[in-house]
């Protein structure tokens, strides 16, 4: 038998569409020369045959992606043809020669053409599912190229007649140009000649964007091209879209943005617009005195100044702010090995940084907060967590511009804090206040910063913040609040401003929704100015008993104040002047240590626990707060230093205090450690004593982290936190009772050995 017969048997002619997929599938498996050139021919014939058009719909359903394409490239060869037979009528026996194909397109209806540009759209979408590693998959992509002339001549006949052509057949050339162009940017981006040409249609798509009819899919393509393939349209390209931005023809859309009208074609017009900005960051912001350029930069900055607060109302500021802290990163960037002297720099940055400066009062306008229950009390969670985003976005544009415009930021917004006093306008006040503590990190305690702040401080802002509650929203408070935390260290430098300040905190501890960040900044500043406030203590131990009547503190704003007064208390010297005052302290701990027992008795298991965490929160905050200060030296080699220590807290009366802070943790430990929390919380405080190298309250013996060891059992809960505990105490540098370290480690072994063998023993019963 010959080989062609063999091959014909193995192969037999297509009759039915599973015999032409079988087909070529067949094509593009590994096969003899032979056999692929068999394939080849019968496949043609199909393509050129009548049933053709049939065969091909068919195989564009397929789920192959190779059988797909081949149906997409039988359309292509069956318009091909068909073309040319229906030249063939049009001549008859005219000898003249065949007639251009623009002649040819005039000859078409809208539905067919439609149908050709369908067609040609689905060649590269199929097309574009391939990848080009293989000699196969290229020879497709070759095959695609061969009809880029003719899709040129389509496109450039269809797009080419704006007031002329068929509304939606224009709208399916330049939606079947955006596939061409996507698909070009995959298969040929290292052939720039299969491009050059097929740019010339860019200018078609520009100047239907003036058209309402056709402005939606011209908009589409453009976004689309500047976001994924921005090196598609040429500078031309750009000049020419940049004036249509600005144009008669989209005058509605700037006057809908400024006027707060956020309709589809507006927003639309606004995504456009950015996409313009990001393909042409660089351009825009180097060259202000290209006037189509400097248009669109007043196009972009106009996009923070639509009416209508932020998210809810304004709903294109969260993406204009993406640009903008790009345009401030690239500004910023740019800098770097520039003389910012203005004598010397360039125009360009001249320029840049007095654009940086009006989109940061931009900014300032959108952060401001809706009067509270007028038009906030619509927004649904959704709308604030999103309000919230955006200001962190701005937070991060303030802090960046900061970098560039230095000094003078500062001072702008601390000049806007004292304006907008003068009017008694909080929400400025607050929206001010917002940026000033977004810039809490990168000042340096710069003279001319702390001048600032000191204008600030003195204006009385607080005094009218607490004597006029009723018109100050509470969240300008909290922001002020918040502010105070931000710049501590500055009232270290002018403690002269702390009374004032610590009475506004105080004050504030009376409003709910307020307490817990006053009470972090009381913290913070005890902390950051112990020192200083020593002479107040009496003050805050007074102040803090009448905040106990209060019903807006809970567990968390206690253990911060308590914190805050311990801090003073580990400032005061000599060691015997901590004494009173920490017993004082252990009384108001023992007061919730009194309350978790009683609930306990009366079998309120749930309020025992609860008050119990709180005491034993207060026991770690008043130890950590007693820590030596990380900045603060001593001298281990003076006896005399050594000598008062020790005869403080290694005798009495501090050995007393020592068992106080003792008995508090033991009671509630004891009483509820089947509670994991209640066993954690009690490890906490004693670790507290860990890090310190010299004598001190919550620097116990390590018996007594050994008593808690061997009084755990099966149903302590979280025993692995205690067996660590007790690791950290063995290995920490012990400098203080040496002689307990031995006995302690062997009782702490030997607990360990027991609760292994009973867990054991466990094990083996069951």
């Amino acid at each position: 038998m010959s080989s062609t017969l063999r091959q014909e048997e193995e192969f037999p002619e297509p009759r039915t569409f599973r015999d032409v997929e079988t087909l070529v599938q067949s094509l593009y498996q590994p096969g003899s020369p032979v056999q692929i050139a068999h394939i080849q021919q019968s496949l043609q014939i199909i393509q050129r045959s009548p049933e053709g058009w049939a065969f091909a719909d068919a195989l564009l359903q397929s789920q192959d992606a190779n059988v797909r394409f081949f149906g997409a490239l039988t359309f292509t060869i069956k318009i091909n043809t068909d073309c040319f037979y229906m030249q063939s009528a049009v001549l008859g026996d005219n000898s003249d020669g065949i007639p251009p194909s623009s002649d040819i397109l005039q000859t078409l209806d809208v539905r067919t053409s439609i149908t050709v540009l369908w067609l040609a759209t689905t060649l590269t979408e199929e097309a574009g599912k391939m990848g080009s590693d293989t000699l196969q998959t290229q020879e497709c992509h070759e095959k695609v190229a061969l009809n880029l002339d003719d899709m040129i001549l389509v496109l450039k006949y269809i797009l080419g007649k704006s007031t002329t052509r068929n509304v939606a057949l224009t709208n399916e050339g330049i939606k079947c140009f955006q596939s061409w162009v996507l698909y070009a940017q995959r298969a040929w981006f290292k052939q720039e000649q299969y491009l050059l040409s097929f740019k010339s249609l860019n200018t078609y798509v520009i100047e239907h964007f003036k058209f309402s009819e056709t402005v939606a899919a011209s908009r589409e393509f453009l976004v689309d091209v500047m976001a994924n393939f921005p090196s598609f349209l040429t500078a031309q390209d750009y000049e020419h879209l940049a004036r249509t931005l600005y144009s008669p023809a989209t005058r509605v859309f700037v006057e809908n943005l400024r006027n707060g009208e956020f309709d589809d074609d507006t927003l639309a017009y606004a995504r456009l617009l950015l996409a313009f900005g990001d393909a042409k960051l660089q351009d825009i912001a180097r060259n202000p005195e290209v006037s189509y350029l400097s248009s669109v930069l007043g196009l972009l900055e106009a996009l923070l100044m639509c009416k209508g607060y932020a998210i809810a109302e304004d709903e294109i500021c969260s993406q204009a702010i993406e640009f903008w802290n790009s345009f401030a990163e690239y500004l910023m960037d740019e800098q770097h090995g520039i003389s910012m002297a203005e004598a010397h720099r360039p125009a360009w940055i001249t320029a840049a940084i007095q654009t940086i400066m009006r989109v940061v009062q931009a900014c300032w306008n959108k952060v401001q907060l809706p009067p509270s229950g007028n038009d906030s009390a619509s927004w649904d969670r959704e709308t604030w967590t999103e309000f919230k985003a955006f200001r962190k976005d701005v937070e991060d544009f303030i802090q960046t511009s900061h970098i560039i415009l230095g000094l003078r930021l500062f001072e702008r917004f601390a000049q806007l804090v004292l304006e907008s006093l003068i009017v008694a306008d909080w929400y400025q006040i607050e929206a001010t206040l917002f940026c000033l503590n977004a810039l809490a990190d990168s000042v340096s305690g710069d003279d001319i910063e702390d001048q600032a702040l000191s204008e600030i401080f003195s204006s009385g802002i607080f005094a009218k913040m607490t004597g006029n509650t009723a018109s100050v929203p509470i969240e300008c408070q909290q922001t002020a609040v918040d502010m105070i935390s931000w710049y501590s260290p500055f009232f270290e430098r002018h403690t002269d401003y702390l009374p004032q300040t610590l009475n506004f905190l105080f004050a504030c501890l009376k409003e709910e929704d307020l307490a817990r960040h006053a009470s972090k900044a009381i913290q913070s500043l005890c902390d950051s100015c112990r020192g200083r406030l020593t002479a107040e203590l009496s003050t805050f131990m007074y102040q803090y008993e009448v905040v106990l009547t209060w019903n807006t503190v809970d567990a968390k704003v206690k253990e911060r104040i308590l914190g805050g007064i311990a801090a003073i208390v580990q400032a005061l010297t000599p060691e015997e002047a901590k004494l009173a005052p920490l017993e004082q302290l252990l009384v108001f701990v023992q007061h919730d240590v009194d309350v978790c027992l009683q609930h306990l008795d009366v079998g309120h298991y749930d309020e025992a626990v609860s008050h119990g965490l709180g005491a034993l929160g207060y026991l770690y905050c008043i130890g950590k707060a007693m820590q030596a200060p990380e900045d603060g030296t001593i001298d281990l080699e003076t006896t005399q230093t050594t000598k008062w220590l020790s005869s403080v807290w290694e005798e009495e009366p501090g050995r007393m205090l020592q068992s106080k802070i003792v008995r508090l943790y033991e009671s509630i430990f004891f009483a509820l450690q089947s509670d994991g929390n209640i066993v954690e919380a009690t490890c906490h405080v004693l670790r507290t004593g860990y890090t310190e190298y010299l004598p001190g309250p919550f620097v116990l013996s390590p018996l007594k982290t050994a008593e808690l060891v061997v009084r755990t059992s099966l149903t302590t809960a979280r025993p692995g936190i205690i067996l660590d505990t007790a690791k950290s105490m063995l290995t920490r540098n012990m400098t203080t009772y040496p002689e307990d370290l031995k006995p302690a480690a062997l009782y702490c072994f030997r607990h360990a050995l027991q609760l292994t063998t009973a867990i054991d023993s466990r094990l083996n019963s069951n």
